[in-house]
């Protein structure tokens, strides 16, 4: 008997893949990788932050006008920094199709809900309020995500 109770417990808890469910960004599917190996420039970024490297004052930071996905990155630091789970974090590359030009963002999922945290706008919004930005890939500290419309 408790043998059969310890296999429905095992078998109830949610496995990897199905662990967490995200709203899709901007109308796409998203396609989930493994690994961040593929992107050299955030793998390197990760692997420094987590060394002894120089921590720049918000001032120094901001001097330094750092661009989209520098505030992105920084963003995603600061609030894993204070206590948001990596899972809810994703530093989101997209075309920005008003303008035409590439862009980063951080998103932030709260339950069922995505938030942009965009260095265009001034406050934090709701994803889906957005409607000019075209996901291309989005990435954590543990894997990578495709987007496609």
């Amino acid at each position: 008997m408790r043998a059969l109770f310890l296999l429905l417990l095992v078998m109830s808890l949610p496995t990897v893949a199905e662990a967490r469910v995200y709203p899709p960004l901007f109308g796409s599917h998203e396609f989930a990788n493994k690994g961040i190996k593929k992107f050299p420039k955030w793998f390197d970024m990760l692997s420094r932050w987590q060394g002894s490297a120089l921590w720049a004052t918000p001032f120094q930071f901001l001097k330094m006008e750092g661009d989209c996905e520098d505030y992105a990155i920084a963003k995603f630091m600061a609030l894993k920094a204070l206590g948001i789970p990596i899972e809810d974090m994703r530093v989101l590359a997209l075309r920005d199709m008003n303008l035409d030009i590439g862009h980063a963002v951080l998103i932030v999922y709260d339950g069922d809900t995505a938030l942009l945290l965009d260095n265009q706008i001034k406050s934090v919004v709701p994803a889906d309020t957005v409607k000019h930005y075209m996901p291309i890939f989005s990435l954590s500290e543990t894997g990578w995500w495709l987007h496609r419309r």
